[in-house]
């Protein structure tokens, strides 16, 4: 089985942006644009090679052992962009024994990779507030913003955002989002917003106030890429993800797990057997956990991402 490239999902949003769908040549504004997904909602198709137009749900199906090696099902991952043009709600993902309770789903912790920044974008991780009535209290009289963590973002930033935290992408970025086998989001504000038919969108109140930890406060990782180096953003039950800097080139190893790749800037070849690809950036690759040794070679940066190390 070779590396998979995947036909991207495109999702029309209230909040989106037209920034990475004009870097792709396409017309419209879209949100989240599916990368990597096998999830029901969005299960991207394969694009070229043997598996050509297959889901890649059904591929993990029929190859669960080349695809992902050691790691259980349940811990694939999803990576999608978000391009924002609005805040987007302020929300919490559920963690993994309530998302399969109560919604039959996974949970859900998340990291964002700020790909593209405007002066003074900024996000919300985490709240001042340590009391879930004061937040309730700050909900209701429309204060909340007051009480929010805000963190500027450059380009090149990392943030993670386990579940339970309270948090907001903000307007002007567009980050590449890495995240747990989920699509389970409850809403806490949303600015009274209207969609285009003059409804507001659901809030989720009571779920939300029972998945919140109010003790989490992200902080962003500034990475210090070195040269022809890997730099690890983020090591945690969910996933790992890592910055990689190549100038000359990297020879790296699956060790019988899948990796997600996404290039960030430059040109690069992956290599691998007696065959190559081309990346660009904003190209997302899954290499198979069967593939073993692979290489990067050019001049740019990648982010890979693979599943936390199974307990």
């Amino acid at each position: 089985m070779d590396p998979l490239r995947f036909v991207p999902i495109f999702e029309k949003t209230l909040w989106a942006n037209d920034r990475f769908a004009k870097f792709q040549g396409i017309e419209g504004a879209y949100g989240t644009i599916w990368q990597i997904s096998a999830h029901p909602s969005a299960a991207n198709r394969i694009s070229g090679g043997e598996y050509d137009g297959q889901l890649l749900s059904t591929l993990l199906t029929s190859e669960p052992q080349k695809i992902l090696g050691e790691v259980p099902r349940e811990k694939f991952l999803r990576l999608c962009f978000l391009d924002a043009k609005e805040d987007l709600s302020i929300q919490v993902h559920p963690d993994e024994e309530y998302a399969q309770k109560i919604e039959q789903d996974h949970g859900k912790t998340e990291a964002w990779f700020v790909f593209w920044a405007k002066e003074k974008n900024r996000l919300v991780a985490g709240t001042s507030l340590k009391d879930k009535a004061a937040l309730k209290a700050a909900i209701e009289k429309e204060t909340l913003g007051k009480h929010l963590c805000y963190h500027k973002m450059e380009e090149g930033d990392f943030i993670l955002i386990p579940a339970g935290e309270l948090h907001a992408l903000g307007g002007g970025l567009t980050v590449l989002e890495i995240s747990t086998e989920s699509n389970t989001t409850y809403r806490l504000y949303d600015y009274g917003r209207r969609d285009a038919a003059g409804n507001s969108r659901p809030l989720h109140l009571e779920k939300s106030f029972d998945v919140l930890d109010l003790d989490l406060n992200s902080e962003v990782v500034r990475a210090n890429p070195q040269s022809d180096s890997i730099e690890t953003l983020c090591d945690c039950e969910a996933f790992k993800a890592e910055l990689l800097s190549i100038e000359e080139g990297l020879v790296l190893n699956t060790q019988n797990r899948f990796h997600d790749l996404v290039c960030v800037s430059g040109k690069l070849e992956l290599k691998w057997d007696d065959k190559s690809m081309e990346l660009n950036p904003c190209d997302a690759i899954l290499i198979p956990a069967c593939i073993g040794l692979y290489s990067l070679n050019g001049k740019g940066k990648v982010i890979r991402a693979m599943a936390g190390e199974v307990k």
